[in-house]
């Protein structure tokens, strides 16, 4: 399988704009269904492995030992108590939230996504089309250091890696918790990526890594 990883590194900046939709990993979102305090739970479904879809009430994705892999998550099926699901039980679960229907799937069920030395864990289907795209996020516990024998202050970093799944074929973006969004490697590596599609090539230079979305999104659009 022909694979092509491109490495970006620097600053992760969030923005915002009413004309461009973002691939920027997407913290708000990962941290609300992973540190659900109000313990909410949002009308969604499990797909099971022999294909059954089971209705119910998403709550949240767990995380173990802090080390950042989501394995299993907290749901309730119709008219029964929440209980915990394991990745391997599991080919994905959905759910509906203030930003719509949001669908994650287990990674065996996408075999040309490999992740070496690292365990599985779900996958989020941004996009589905001609190119699909899919985003994984591994959330990290760091310590912020104080005075000797003290116990640092807790907080989370979050690292995302993006698979743009074209015809069998992955395009591998590994971005680490800081990066830039001015890199013009990324608009290289798209230029030629969608090079069959030269209306939206001419464009790519005055887009980001925070236009991916927009990009693949005009990308399975184009005829």
């Amino acid at each position: 399988m022909k694979r092509i990883i491109y490495l970006l590194v620097g600053m992760v900046f969030l923005i915002t704009a009413s004309t461009k939709l973002f691939a920027q990993g997407d913290v708000v979102f990962w941290e609300r269904i992973h540190n659900n305090k109000k313990k909410i739970g949002y009308p969604g479904y499990m797909l099971a492995l022999d294909g059954d879809t089971i209705p119910g009430l998403f709550f949240e994705i767990v995380i173990k030992d802090w080390g950042g892999v989501m394995q299993s998550i907290i749901f309730a099926r119709s008219n029964s108590d929440t209980l915990e699901y394991k990745l391997q039980e599991l080919s994905g679960f959905g759910f509906q939230d203030e930003q719509g229907w949001q669908h994650l799937i287990n990674p065996a069920k996408v075999p040309q996504i490999v992740i070496k030395g690292e365990k599985p864990e779900f996958l989020r289907q941004r996009i589905s089309g001609k190119v699909t795209l899919f985003e994984r996020c591994k959330i990290l516990k760091r310590y912020t250091s104080r005075a000797p024998g003290e116990i640092g202050i807790g907080r989370y970093e979050y690292h995302f890696d993006f698979y743009l799944l074209r015809k069998g074929t992955v395009l591998e973006l590994n971005v680490p918790y800081q990066m830039p969004n001015s890199d013009k490697s990324f608009r290289k590596t798209m230029t030629e990526y969608m090079a069959d599609c030269p209306g939206l090539v001419k464009m790519i230079d005055n887009y980001d890594l925070d236009s991916l979305i927009y990009l693949v999104d005009q990308y399975n659009k184009c005829k």
